[in-house]
Order: C-alpha cells, then structure tokens, then sequence
C-alpha cells in the first residue's frame, strides 16, 4: 500500500491544527490564526525533514517533546511556567485523547491491528474511519471540558462566610443565590438564609430549646417561650412571598459576619433561621444574599 506525501501532509496539517485549536479554546485563549498557520507549517516540516533523511533520532521521544513545546510557544507565545505548562499538559491530553478515540472506534468496528502493530509495526485505516475517530475524540474532549468548566462555575458561586454573634462564631458554605431579593423593614439589612442546625452553636441554651422544640411556623407566635432578652431584641420579622402564599420569616442580627477569608466585618446585615437543611448532600448549610460582598 502507498501513502502519498501530500495527502500524509494535508491530514497530519488538519490533525495538529485541530489539536492546537482546541488546546487554546479549552484554555480560554483568543486563537491566532496566522500563529496557527505558522506553528502547523512547523510541524510539518518537522515530519518532512524525519520523512526524507530516515533518522530515528527525529522521532524519539525527547525531540518530539521538544518539537511539542516549539508548537505551543509559537501559538501562544511568551507565557508564565504554570501557563505554559497547563497548555503543553492540554496538547498532550487532546493528542491521547484523539488517538483513543480513533482506536476505540476501530475496535467498536471489531477491526484489529494489534496483531499488524505487534509483527510489522504498521496498521492502515481509512480516510473515513480516521474522519469519524477524531469526531468521537472531540466530542468526548468538549463534553470533558464543558463538564469541568459547569464544576468550576459551580464552586465560584459557592462562597464560605463565618457569622458571630455574642463572641461565639460559626463557618459555614453558602450558595451564592441571585433571586434572594429579601431585607428587612427596618434598616432594609440584606438577610441572609442559614439552616437552623448550624446556627445553634451560637445561641444560649434557652434559644436553642425554643427553636427545636417549635417549627418554624410557630416561632414568631410562641415567643414569649423564649426567655433569652438579648436575642429577642435583636429579632427581625421579614415579611416574603412563596408559592403557598405570605409568610414571615424570623431573622436576628449578628455583630458580624465576614466573606470568606477577608477580615473586614459586616454588621448591617441579618441572618434568616431556615429550618430545612439546603443540601442533601450537604454541600451548603445557606443562601448568600447578592448584595453581600
């Protein structure tokens, strides 16, 4: 079988541009095309010259690596270590990936080249069946990509903050939820919604009675229950509407509370008491209020 040098050139052209492309759109980088153009003509004459002079020593290991390194600094130019090396690390994963994705769909098609691998060291397939390889091997990069950026998106929204209060002080995960349009009437405080249970370290134990032996729906109405003078006045009653109809939702304000690692107190906010836990799983124990930075 002959492999004309042209068309080896057009395919092997295609196949690294596809592979650069998608290294600089999986790593958020503007592609150049000239670049583009510029670091695929590199490869290819890096194939012509290992083609025509027959040296092995071209297609070792550590020259490709080399070669590798060439390609994404003409792309992408001058970077930092960690940037350069996340985009070499995305070249390499695409290029496995791409390859498996040509053998798994070969196999798929129960063809069989290990045995041409093993004794000659070669193996042919058709223009279709390297067309649909790679097909499936994109596809597969984009959905892996496209799932770790929607993890990504998922944690930036979550956002930890600790709350004191009587100088006890509880951490907990909030989710960052824009449609909490809730404040209180007096003072107009962004409330934020905390799950009961991680609330109670910071109450007195007469507060913590109170909460768990009414629901939520008794607590505004058998207050007088509650002998701690200190947390009642500081009580809000924050009036919201939901699918069952209005409600009232009883808040208390802290000395403070601080947004993850940042130092800075915020005192003009209030802490909605949510019965319910947030999660299943546990993930968040409350609802951060957009206006709260």
């Amino acid at each position: 079988m002959y492999i004309y040098l042209d068309i080896f050139i057009v395919i092997n052209f295609i196949l690294n541009g596809i592979i650069l492309y998608l290294t600089a759109y999986l790593n958020n980088i503007p592609c150049n095309f000239y670049r583009l153009i510029i670091a695929n003509i590199f490869s290819v004459l890096y194939l012509i010259i290992g083609l025509v002079f027959n040296n092995q020593l071209f297609f070792h290991p550590l020259i490709k690596f080399i070669i590798s390194l060439g390609l994404i600094f003409i792309l992408f130019g001058k970077k930092k270590v960690r940037n350069f090396l996340m985009l070499v690390g995305t070249f390499y994963f695409i290029s496995f990936l791409l390859g498996g994705a040509i053998f798994g769909y070969l196999f798929m098609l129960d063809y069989q080249p290990i045995g041409w691998l093993a004794s000659k060291n070669q193996f042919y397939l058709s223009f279709t069946q390297l067309v649909c390889g790679v097909s499936i091997g994109i596809i597969i990069i984009l959905f892996i990509f496209r799932s770790i950026a929607v993890a990504r998106k998922e944690k930036n929204n979550f956002q930890k903050i600790t709350v004191v209060y009587q100088n006890k002080s509880i951490s907990v995960m909030t989710l960052i939820d824009t449609g909490n349009r809730l404040y209180t009437m007096q003072g107009h405080y962004p409330v934020i919604l905390i799950e009961k249970n991680a609330l109670l370290p910071l109450f007195p134990k007469s507060v913590i009675d109170f909460l768990n032996n009414n629901s939520s729906l008794e607590w505004i109405s058998r207050l007088e229950q509650n002998l701690d003078d200190v947390w009642c006045k500081r009580l809000f009653f924050v009036p919201y509407k939901s699918l069952g109809g209005k409600h009232i939702l009883l808040a208390f304000h802290p000395d403070a509370i601080m947004i993850g690692d940042n130092l800075t107190a915020i005192s003009k906010v209030a802490i909605g008491i949510h019965e319910e836990a947030f999660s299943e799983f546990g993930q968040y124990q409350g609802l951060l209020h957009p206006d709260i930075k």
